[in-house]
């Protein structure tokens, strides 16, 4: 059979295996590495594709780095990614991006530019698994609907006094965000301003100011968490919709040392927590806060508090049923 000149030229193409899509096999992920064949984790950046693997080997590798590609970008035995104490760490862009297996450190020290060790800006976003110390603020979702947090280990700047450190965790006008299994301690606040629909859960979150803090957060659940030797406990203020279920909350002994509080909020459900050893087991100030709103309080064990609850003057409409004091 005589070939014809294109018929030609394609069979010695895929002979030869030329052309782009030959450079690297589908599927096959991209090895970052002190030995090659990448040495930056900027370089595999630039020859992947949305939807690559990149697989980065144990080293140490400079920041600030800038991910603009929807990647899963997979530490192997802990690299470390070190900002040299120089803005934030690892900044996540695109949609969809996973970020696993890393130790994050060595962020800037500015509150007002908010330096943290990992921000996502942009939605779906998943940080699972990763090791963050020695950064202002831990992760900052910024506008980034649908993050998943899962498993993280995070404290913040260790020179600095409790005030001074950034929040562990702060979530800002992001919807739908998932906070399980992550380890906090030693860092501010886990924070979540104008994020609807969240669920915190498994979290344990120990040594802070304000353990877990909803700011203008409807319909959010917070279950199976442990907080410990915290300023505060769990703290909900202008919020629609709280479910808090089955966490254990004990030592919380700042100034104010609520286990729970609740400031002008509609609609709680308090249901089988174990508040313990606290300044104030709960307290309540505007609660329920509109005319139609509700508070409910259901077998949840309050015990060895200096105040089991703390009732304001404005509070009305409570129920409290099944609790053991």
């Amino acid at each position: 059979m005589t070939l014809t000149a294109p018929l030609l030229i394609l069979a010695l193409t895929l002979a030869l295996g030329a052309g782009p899509a030959s450079a690297r096999p589908a599927g096959e992920a991209l090895i970052v590495s002190p030995e090659g064949p990448f040495r930056t984790i900027e370089a595999a950046l630039e020859a992947a594709q949305d939807g690559d693997l990149i697989q980065v080997y144990a080293g140490t590798y400079a920041g600030p780095l800038v991910v603009q590609r929807s990647v899963r970008l997979e530490g192997i035995d802990w690299p470390v990614i070190d900002g040299g104490g120089r803005g934030t760490v690892v900044t996540l862009t695109a949609p969809g991006i996973v970020l696993s297996g890393f130790e994050i450190r060595g962020s800037g020290i500015e509150p007002d530019r908010d330096h943290a060790g990992i921000t996502l800006t942009a939605p779906g976003i998943r940080v699972e698994n990763n090791r963050l110390a020695e950064v202002l603020f831990g992760i900052f979702v910024a506008q980034a609907d649908d993050a998943v947090l899962l498993g993280n280990e995070i404290t913040s700047k260790s020179q600095f006094e409790q005030g001074r450190r950034g929040d562990a965790i702060r979530v800002w006008y992001s919807q739908r965000p998932r906070l399980e299994s992550n380890h906090v301690y030693a860092a501010r606040d886990v924070v979540l301003w104008y994020s609807s629909d969240a669920v915190l859960r498994d979290n344990h979150i120990e040594g802070g100011r304000y353990g877990i803090h909803l700011m203008y957060c409807d319909r959010v659940l917070i279950e199976s968490n442990r907080l410990q030797d915290n300023s505060v406990g769990i703290y909900t203020m202008y919020s629609t919709g709280t479910v808090l279920r089955e966490n254990l909350i004990r030592g919380q002994r700042g100034p104010s040392g609520y286990a729970l509080g609740f400031k002008d909020a509609d609609d709680v459900q308090v249901q089988g927590n174990v508040i313990v050893d606290n300044r104030v087991g709960v307290y309540l100030d505007g609660t329920p806060y509109s005319p139609q709103g509700f508070a409910r309080f259901d077998n949840n064990l309050l015990a060895f508090n200096d105040v089991g609850v703390n009732l304001q003057p404005a509070v009305r409409r409570n129920v409290f049923a099944g609790n053991t004091l």
